[in-house]
């Protein structure tokens, strides 16, 4: 398989007890003949179920979209989307992990204005590993970046998460505290 970057980077941004942060930066990605430089920068909060990601790409090819997802493969319960004001939450909770052995929810929590789409991939593509994904195209705001959340959560973390309807309360509120952040106005 041709490799199609010129090289990455890691960085630890910050590391403490309450949040860290790290960057993967990818240069001179090969898109469509043309050469990309992408940036991750990976957020993670203490005692939280998520992370929060930021991907900035300032440069892409015409037609060309970043796209995050999740795979349902082990799904029979069904995906839920929920729409709030400025806010697109994608979530499953079902036996989803290797050999349905256990109860697993994903959620990602989305700007609207960041999501171009949501799409799932067909129940088969050969010669891929995207079978049973969940996706959302994203759109990059002027800046060329776009932030999202991810969450996993798992029974054993939290016999709460066995049950569906706690695990989407739990997403729905977090969506919330997106959607309306809360301000702080000193005078």
């Amino acid at each position: 398989v041709e490799d199609i970057i010129d090289s990455t980077r890691y960085t630890l941004v910050f590391e403490g007890p309450v949040r860290s942060r790290f960057a993967l930066d990818f240069y001179g990605w090969a898109i469509e003949g043309e050469k990309v430089n992408l940036r991750q920068e990976a957020t993670i909060w203490a005692g939280k179920h998520n992370y929060e990601n930021k991907v900035i790409a300032p440069k892409l090819p015409a037609g060309v979209n970043l796209v995050t997802g999740f795979l349902y493969n082990f799904n029979d319960m069904p995906l839920e989307e929920i729409s709030l004001d400025k806010t697109l939450v994608m979530a499953s909770h079902d036996y989803q992990t290797y050999d349905k052995e256990f109860i697993m929810g994903e959620a990602l929590i989305l700007p609207k204005s960041g999501v171009k789409e949501l799409f799932k991939t067909p129940d088969f593509v050969p010669e891929t590993e995207l079978s049973r994904t969940w996706c959302a195209r994203l759109n990059l705001d002027g800046n060329g970046e776009v932030m999202y959340k991810a969450y996993a959560t798992w029974e054993h973390q939290d016999t709460l998460f066995r049950n569906r309807d706690y695990f989407l309360n739990f997403i729905n509120g977090e969506a919330q505290k997106t959607d309306r952040p809360v301000t702080v106005t000193l005078k």
